[in-house]
């Protein structure tokens, strides 16, 4: 004879992560790539931003950018640890982040002020709520 048990307990659907973590994995992958960018580019060219001093200040902030996306980005992990939809919020963030990354180093690097709206213009889709959205269904 089996004892049935009786679960009263309420049933709730856990939480999804918040947006903060999609703007860390955004935030944590655009600082990786320009520290990336920052640090190829302070070893390809003698003359990069008027000499030595030039490139050892770009290595050195190559590096505080690697310290900041590595900090963002295990923020990130622990924002979004033990949600359903973990991948939701670190794929495209990320993706996001990378392209934003690249265009941030761009208008350091090369000054291009046409590039200027963009990067904020690509962090207005980084919210899930927003990409639901534009994918054609519901926001939370």
């Amino acid at each position: 004879m089996t004892i049935r048990r009786r679960n009263n307990a309420p049933i709730r659907p856990r939480a999804g992560a918040p947006a903060a973590a999609d703007f860390a994995f955004a935030f944590g992958s655009a600082a990786l790539v320009m520290a990336a960018i920052f640090a190829i580019a302070s070893f390809t060219g003698p003359g990069f931003a008027g000499g030595k001093a030039g490139a050892d200040l770009a290595r050195l902030f190559a590096v505080s950018l690697g310290v900041a996306a590595v900090c963002s980005l295990l923020i990130g992990a622990l924002l979004a640890a033990g949600t359903v939809d973990a991948a939701d919020h670190i794929v495209a963030p990320a993706a996001l982040g990378a392209a934003i990354g690249v265009l941030e180093a761009l208008l350091l690097l090369e000054a291009r002020v046409a590039l200027l709206p963009l990067p904020l213009a690509l962090l207005l889709f980084v919210p899930l709520p927003v990409r639901r959205i534009l994918r054609g269904g519901r926001g939370r």
